[in-house]
């Protein structure tokens, strides 16, 4: 939210709209008020220039970026809306009412107001940024690497911060070689972008790379040890690699941030039956069984890992659910192992 943008040019601002030298002084007061963040007292202020003047529109301005510090959106976008009404050149009340419509959950007149922003302040790359991240939570994915790019045009300084939305964007679109690239120029512009390498580990993971993945979430996962999304795409490299034991370390991580996750016991217990471990393999699969709805794959393995463990009839129970359920490999085994010649 930009909250500051008129504590200079009010004063400038002040002569052209006509105001009394008490209006002027209610609004002085206010900035002050709003620069330290004393959002409330700022808001009387604004009021009392308000009730001397109702068509001063950068008291409602003001009054609109107090109401939005205090996450009050709906009379933030009352006073912005009034802004524009009396004066349409502000543009930062476009701006800053795209923010409020994204709080409010409105992403098409989110978007609308920030593309009138750009349009009047093409200079100002924030602008393009705010209006990147909004095509790109519609799904305009194309729209937002072009929005991006005119960013690369005017020269961001933060050149990291592009080229990783870029790279995500692609990433959405399947162009995950272009993705990789992208994200890893993120990474050499500022090495210490950790969400850059997270993004880049799921592109590589998407790749098959499945070493280079655990690579890129090694320095993460020692800054956020409890990132789940991290720690399952770490995990299922391990199990890719072979390196079921080390996958296993994370799955009991996951296990313990969710343990009413289903998927962290029935991978686990996939490793385990990597590993022969299959009693402790079917204490996974029954624990996965009680809080799933996706019963018949997890019925399959149990069954797999009772068979093993010479526990035929139970195992031939399982195939059966299982089957009953459409699962095709549990037509195939229990025709093989438990259908009588």
């Amino acid at each position: 939210m930009k909250l500051n943008k008129f504590l200079v040019t009010v004063l400038f601002i002040i002569p052209i709209f006509g105001f009394s030298q008490t209006e002027e002084e209610y609004i002085s007061k206010g900035l002050d008020k709003e620069e330290v963040g004393a959002f409330e007292e700022a808001i009387l202020f604004y009021d009392s220039a308000i009730l001397l003047n109702n068509e001063n529109a950068i008291a409602y301005y003001n009054r609109g970026v107090c109401y939005a510090a205090l996450q009050n959106y709906g009379s933030a976008l009352v006073d912005y809306n009034k802004a524009l009404y009396i004066d349409t050149t502000l543009a930062d009340a476009y701006y800053n009412r795209s923010i409020v419509f994204h709080h409010m959950d409105n992403p098409v007149m989110a978007l609308a107001d920030i593309q009138v922003y750009t349009q009047m302040q093409p200079a100002d790359t924030l602008g393009f940024l705010v209006m990147a991240d909004l095509l790109f939570k519609q799904g305009e994915f194309s729209q937002a690497i072009a929005t991006n790019q005119k960013l690369i045009n005017l020269g961001l300084e933060r050149k990291a911060i592009v080229y990783r939305n870029q790279g995500v964007c692609y990433a959405k679109l399947k162009t995950n070689s272009m993705a990789e690239y992208l994200l890893t120029q993120a990474i050499i512009f500022d090495p210490n972008y950790d969400i850059a390498y997270l993004d880049r580990a799921k592109v590589r993971f998407d790749m098959e790379l499945y070493k280079d993945a655990t690579d890129d979430l090694y320095e993460f996962l020692i800054k956020y040890p409890e990132h789940v999304e991290a720690l399952g795409i770490r995990s299922a490299s391990n199990f890719n690699l072979k390196n079921y034991s080390a996958a296993i370390v994370d799955y009991d991580k996951l296990i313990a941030l969710q343990p009413d996750n289903w998927e962290w016991y029935f991978e686990k217990g996939n490793c385990l039956v990597k590993l022969k471990r299959d009693a402790e393999a079917d204490e996974m699969y029954t624990i996965a069984l009680v809080s799933t709805t996706n019963k018949s794959w997890v019925l399959v393995m149990r069954g797999i890992v009772r068979y093993n463990l010479k526990r035929k009839e139970e195992a031939c129970q399982d195939w059966h659910q299982a089957r009953i359920l459409g699962e095709e490999e549990a037509v195939l085994l229990y025709t093989r192992y438990c259908t009588e010649e």
